[in-house]
């Protein structure tokens, strides 16, 4: 019966709070996104970070940060995120996140992190000050503050897996093009 009640505590002050959809960064507690790709051993580490360099570009990510010894590039992707549900505390917003790629022989990794958000009205210019949702949220840029605000659960639901779906396209498309410009390198 007291492993019930104990049980039963945990359940309630769980449901409680606002709850993360996303995984966490221990070190730096903001919501990091990764994936490690393999590839067969006719991918070198040169071969992959070339790659991964033009898909930056096709696919319109500028690169603020390239390391070519360590095969390390990084830049910035911004999506627009708009919520189907009629709470009026997400409506729309602009969401940017790093986005990083590191190669390793037949490996590729690639990372979102650092997500930040601003408020938008459709037809106006995005504004870089937060506007509070309410008294209980804070109106700074990072999603991980958006998401202790328990106002809302359905939303931050749906922005989690609008997230989390955004990073498995890349991630998958990033795989995809990799394997077809190598395909292509191999005609020759």
């Amino acid at each position: 019966m007291k492993k019930l009640f104990f049980v039963i505590a945990v359940f309630a002050f769980i449901q409680g709070r606002s709850q993360l959809y996303l995984p966490v960064d221990s070190s730096t507690n903001l919501i990091a996104l990764s994936k490690v790709i393999s590839f067969d051993s006719s991918y070198s580490a040169d071969i992959l970070y070339s790659i991964a360099k033009e898909w930056f570009f096709d696919i319109g990510l500028k690169i603020q940060q390239e390391d070519q010894t360590m095969r390390k590039l990084a830049g910035v992707s911004t999506k627009k995120f708009s919520s189907v549900q009629n709470f009026a505390f997400i409506t729309n917003m602009k969401i940017l996140c790093d986005v990083k790629v590191a190669t390793k022989k037949s490996k590729l990794k690639i990372e979102c992190t650092n997500y930040i958000y601003y408020n938008y009205e459709p037809g106006n210019k995005y504004t870089k000050k937060i506007v509070p949702f309410n008294a209980n949220c804070p109106e700074a840029g990072y999603l991980e503050r958006l998401f202790k605000c328990n106002k809302a659960e359905e939303e931050l639901k749906e922005l989690s897996e609008y997230i989390s779906e955004k990073f498995n396209h890349a991630a998958n498309d990033i795989e995809q093009y990799i394997k077809i410009r190598h395909a292509k390198s191999k005609d020759w």
